[in-house]
């Protein structure tokens, strides 16, 4: 693919690239660049990723297929993660009670 032909690619609308990758005489590198090309314009759409065409859609999930063994590991490594936060939420609550202890033990006086 010469740099020409790339230049000419950036110059088309999505219309005429989108009939030219689906036109059967397109050859096998062109395709290519012309897939490139759109995948470009489709990234930096919005500076989203590509994603802004989402923006305002609703999604509703209806289903979801998990393997009770993957579930099974899943829900374990949860627990195992939740034990060292359970630990740094119980140490806070400590100080935090040792701290209004020694605050109102002087008040109740």
């Amino acid at each position: 693919m010469t740099p020409t032909a790339m230049i000419k690619l950036s110059t088309l609308s999505n219309s005429e690239l989108r009939s030219l990758e689906l036109d059967p005489a397109t050859s096998g590198d062109m395709r290519i660049a012309v897939t490139a090309e759109m995948t470009r314009r489709q990234m930096s759409v919005g500076g989203s990723g590509g994603l802004s065409d989402l923006d305002g859609r609703r999604v509703t999930l209806v289903g979801l297929d998990i393997p009770f063994v993957n579930l099974v590991v899943l829900l374990a490594k949860v627990a195992i993660a939740a034990i060292p936060a359970m630990l740094i939420i119980a140490v806070g609550a400590r100080v935090a009670s040792m701290i209004a202890g020694g605050a109102f033990s002087t008040v109740l006086r």
